[in-house]
């Protein structure tokens, strides 16, 4: 019958899962984002000690220190952003048109979506390897 959205049951079945996942893949996000974070800001302070050395003013300093972090955000957000989106949605076409393609829509929209999220958290959640 397909995922019709003027059907309750199919408008509810949406809705939920589309928020669900939402909220899960928030999450991963927020994890992107806080583990590119100490990466960035290790490469911008290893750049910044081995670049020419200039004499600053405390201003100075600290006008380029708040560069630096908003650099850093922005790094990070933009990062976690196109890593999990770009993680989902390869996950999410290869399970609706691949490996759930014969299963009714309903099932396969919510049980692509909802892995899809999973796992694109989960590796977020996954612990960097040290070098």
């Amino acid at each position: 019958m397909g995922l019709d959205l003027t059907e309750s049951f199919g408008a509810i079945l949406g809705l939920v899962v589309t928020l669900v996942s939402a909220a899960i893949l928030a999450d991963g996000y927020h994890h992107y984002f806080l583990r590119t974070r100490v990466v960035l800001k290790k490469v911008y302070e290893t750049t910044i000690e081995n670049g020419p050395r200039v004499k600053l003013t405390k201003v100075s300093k600290a006008v380029a220190n708040n560069e630096r972090e908003s650099l850093t955000e922005l790094g990070s957000t933009g990062y976690g952003i196109f890593f999990g989106n770009a993680l989902f949605l390869g996950l999410f076409m290869l399970l609706s048109t691949y490996v759930l393609k014969n299963v009714d829509i309903k099932s396969n929209y919510l049980f692509s979506t909802l892995v899809s999220a999973v796992v694109s958290t989960w590796v977020s959640k996954r612990e960097m390897k040290k070098k």
